[in-house]
């Protein structure tokens, strides 16, 4: 089963709200579609939602798939139940006549919208290549050429076997990346030593993704990270001791993180016996 985004949101949020950095964000319902005017937008919030509301509130997106549809609201002026909106503060702006999410959170701090580009930074910067999902593939080796097409994804080869007959055999191999896709489509190449041409088996190490990877567990390291960038900001130093024990946030998530290098570790280094007869 892939990580679900949804689930990694809802844990930042628990650790930001719960550890008494930030306050909880009301809920407020709409059942509106967007009139956008320029930089402005306007909608109806359900009835009576409007007294609660005051020029200079946010409201944002709750619920969202990720970043792309996390939309934000500065609200301009109220009436009745017809707010006006600088269009896109702190999220992503919305079109005209686009459907306003129908539960909005109201003076989130952070913003859903920082959120999801929270989890997107600590998946992309922050993991790889210290924490890496490790994949199994195969190919048919080309004896011709001794060359292969690897997947887009692959970013170090930890070992390759190949079976002839009853016996497993390691085989000496290579990943050479960001060739030219018109030789390799995925721009990344195999090259191997084999004398046959039954299939090779090989795992790699990949980025951790939400789409692709499986270990659920990853979601709580993600959120921690996620967490500590909304509320700690970038991590400068993260292998200072000093800076770790000023923001805790980041002092979990690292902690965490060595954690998952040390499984990781173990797993990659794994061998299995080659049966030679």
């Amino acid at each position: 089963m892939a990580l679900t985004r949804g689930n990694i949101v809802k844990a930042v949020k628990e650790r930001i709200y719960n550890s008494g950095l930030g306050q909880k964000p009301s809920l407020r319902q709409s059942s509106d579609t967007a009139t956008v005017v320029g930089d402005t937008v306007s909608f109806d919030v359900a009835a009576g939602t409007g007294a609660k509301l005051r020029a200079g509130h946010v409201l944002s997106s709750w619920n969202s798939t990720d970043a792309t549809d996390a939309y934000g609201f500065y609200v301009l002026s109220i009436s009745t139940d017809t707010v006006t909106c600088a269009n896109g503060y702190s999220g992503v702006a919305i079109a005209n006549a686009a459907t306003i999410p129908p539960i909005l959170e109201h003076q989130a701090e952070p913003t859903e919208y920082v959120v999801q580009k929270a989890i997107d930074d600590i998946i992309d910067s922050y993991l790889f290549p210290e924490v890496f999902d490790i994949f199994m593939d195969s190919f048919t080796p080309n004896l011709a050429t001794l060359q292969s097409n690897a997947d887009a994804d692959d970013q170090e080869i930890i070992r390759a076997w190949q079976k002839v007959g009853p016996t497993l055999y390691q085989v000496p191999i290579k990943l050479i990346q960001n060739l030219p896709t018109a030789e390799f489509a995925s721009g990344n190449m195999l090259t191997y030593d084999v004398r046959v041409s039954t299939s090779v088996d090989y795992s790699a190490k990949r980025k951790v993704t939400i789409a692709n990877s499986t270990d659920t567990a990853l979601e709580g390291l993600i959120a921690k990270g996620a967490a500590a960038l909304c509320i700690e900001g970038v991590e400068e130093a993260p292998e200072e001791g000093a800076e770790q024990q000023s923001r805790p946030l980041w002092a979990s998530f690292y902690n965490a993180k060595r954690q998952f290098e040390t499984s990781i570790a173990k797993e990659a280094v794994t061998q299995f016996k080659v049966d030679r007869g």
